[in-house]
């Protein structure tokens, strides 16, 4: 009899790779990959710059790029069977998200470093939040919490603190912070053994069930909250070509957006809140349909 020697890290995979859910949770993450992937191609002509003191600051939306990638590092985790390092990465790219609202939310109210009638309070907390951007544009960032300060800054906008409240995703989105930290910590045996342990077909299903809900709430929320932020973000780039044709745009054209953002609308911001889009639909100039 001949016994073949399996490397265990390859007969974990092999276990993951065949379980029927499988292929669906990687397809998801190759869909939430070609979006981020998208947007990104859709603003790279934006420009976001700050200037204090003389100083500019140029932001690529970094962010947006290494969520992309992190979201690479997250499907390869699961193909590998690395779950407790897969939530580990989740929670970066929630963090990395949400200090991308919070630098453009920053963007959205520049203008009041330049303006002699500005309040008082809320120019020193706009100078205290650029400090923040400064100090991760210098390499130095510290004492800075996503909760405490991103999340509370970009809830300054009316907007988008209306739709937070409405539909309490600040308690769903702790809920699944709080989860995320006690893989990112190893808060408790289960949470270690995630990451070596052989798991039964029902176990690798609630693994599953549980990433899947965890980034589809995070990327539904940051797209949402990013249409909010800077509506034209999503806009086809159909009146750009018109004009860089010399053309002369259709009408009203400069508020139609991507048909790749229409179709993440209707077939994924539908299936997790309706009510979302309706909001979005309601509450921006941009023409959803």
């Amino acid at each position: 009899m001949i016994f073949v020697d399996i490397d265990p890290f390859e007969r974990k995979s092999n276990i993951i790779k065949a379980h029927p859910e499988f292929n669906n949770i990687i397809t998801l993450f190759d869909y939430y990959i070609k979006l981020i992937d998208r947007i990104t191609d859709l603003i790279n002509n934006t420009i976001v710059m700050f200037i204090l003191k003389g100083k500019s600051y140029l932001y690529q939306h970094d962010h947006l790029e290494s969520a992309m990638y992190t979201l690479k590092s997250i499907k390869e985790c699961v193909n590998i069977g690395n779950f407790s390092d897969a939530n580990i990465l989740i929670r970066k790219l929630n963090d990395d998200l949400f200090f991308y609202l919070f630098v453009l939310e920053l963007d959205n109210n520049h203008q009041i470093i330049l303006s002699d009638q500005a309040d008082k309070k809320e120019l020193e907390l706009f100078t205290k939040n650029l400090n923040f951007f400064i100090k991760w544009n210098n390499n130095n960032l510290k004492d800075f919490y996503i909760s405490r300060h991103a999340l509370s800054y970009i809830k300054k906008n009316k907007i988008v603190n209306d739709l937070i409240n409405n539909y309490k995703l600040e308690e769903e989105w702790r809920i699944i912070n709080k989860k995320l930290n006690n893989f990112v910590h190893n808060n408790g045996r289960k949470y270690c053994r995630q990451n070596y342990k052989i798991l039964s077909s029902n176990e690798i299903d609630q693994v599953f069930i549980e990433l899947r809900n965890k980034v589809s709430f995070i990327l539904n929320i940051v797209v949402v909250l990013l249409v909010l932020i800077k509506p034209h973000y999503i806009m086809s780039i159909d009146h750009i070509m018109f004009l860089d044709s010399n053309m002369t745009p259709p009408e009203g054209s400069q508020y139609w957006i991507a048909s790749f953002i229409q179709d993440f609308f209707d077939e994924h911001l539908n299936q997790y809140n309706p009510e979302l889009k309706i909001f979005l639909k309601e509450n921006t100039y941009m023409e959803i349909l």
